[in-house]
């Protein structure tokens, strides 16, 4: 039986094709299981947790306070600028431009999103938790922008999408980290949408509590995309991305971002950015989608004519 011969080209294709199918570390999948120590370990040390689910959130008051006065040091043009990326009508656009041509990154947000999303919302109806500005006196805390009431505080759904994005992109980056680099870009990403999580407490939006859970759920939900994005074939996802998620989504996202600053006076710097930012990363992929077409045209008409 013949053997199929071995070249240098060969092995080169081979090596390429080993390191686009690596499968991610399991180490990423201590990640979600230190997130949901912490989550028990907060539920036992801050809160009366009972058999009928009900909350004694009274608990968290004091460490509110005190991280929300701590955080206060800084301006809080910071702190209302940090907390909008946590809205993904915000977050998909400043992505869009940066990441416009990484397809896996995406594909994984896509399988990840709807999990988070459903999560969050099926928590935030079960738990009924009130907000802080429907407990606390107002003006015994720092509150930025937009007062929020109700009873939907857990689990916080800005820090869910920030770590449902920010994971997502270090997952597609660093599937299996192997040196300080990439372990210490992992931590500035982990820092960075911790940060994030934090200035919902600095605003006065969510306790404690909500923020370290949605942080579980996001990091949970984007290592769980990453690993169905290894694991199956994802060439449809990619192509509907390119045709309608690349050029379509970004261009909405940005006009819905403009009405909120010129008809709601929304005039916090990162929402301006992110609207340019949707616009041009919907430009760029139109304009390098046009660019392929007829890269592609002109190929097949000189085959036609060879």
């Amino acid at each position: 039986m013949l053997q199929p011969k071995i070249t240098k080209d060969s092995t080169k294709i081979w090596a390429n094709a080993h390191l686009i199918n690596q499968v991610p570390s399991k180490a990423w999948l201590l990640l979600p299981i230190i997130c949901l120590t912490i989550v028990c370990a907060s539920v036992i040390f801050l809160s009366n947790v009972e058999f009928n689910i009900s909350i004694d959130w009274a608990g968290q008051k004091e460490l509110f306070h005190f991280l929300n006065k701590g955080l206060s040091i800084l301006p809080e043009s910071i702190w209302a600028n940090l907390t909008q990326l946590g809205d993904a009508v915000v977050l998909v656009p400043l992505l869009a431009l940066v990441l416009v041509s990484r397809s896996n990154v995406w594909i994984t947000i896509f399988y990840a999103a709807p999990i988070s999303g459903i999560t969050c919302f099926a928590m935030k109806r079960f738990f009924d938790t009130p907000r802080p500005s429907a407990i606390l006196e107002s003006g015994s805390y720092n509150q930025i922008g937009e007062l929020l009431g109700g009873r939907n505080s857990f689990p916080s759904g800005h820090t869910t999408t920030v770590f449902v994005a920010i994971i997502a992109v270090l997952c597609a980056n660093f599937p299996s980290p192997n040196n300080y680099a990439q372990k210490a870009a992992i931590g500035l990403g982990i820092l960075f949408a911790g940060i994030v999580g934090l200035s919902r407490v600095a605003v006065g939006a969510h306790w404690p509590l909500d923020v370290i859970f949605g942080a579980g759920i996001g990091a949970a939900s984007a290592i769980y995309g990453a690993q169905l994005t290894k694991k199956y074939d994802n060439s449809w996802i990619e192509k509907s991305f390119i045709q309608l998620c690349g050029m379509c989504i970004p261009a909405i996202l940005s006009m819905l971002l403009l009405y909120r600053i010129l008809v709601e006076d929304e005039s916090t710097l990162v929402v301006l950015v992110a609207a340019v930012c949707g616009l041009l990363a919907s430009a760029s992929t139109f304009v390098s989608r046009s660019y392929r077409d007829r890269a592609l045209s002109s190929y097949k008409t000189k085959r036609s004519l060879m």
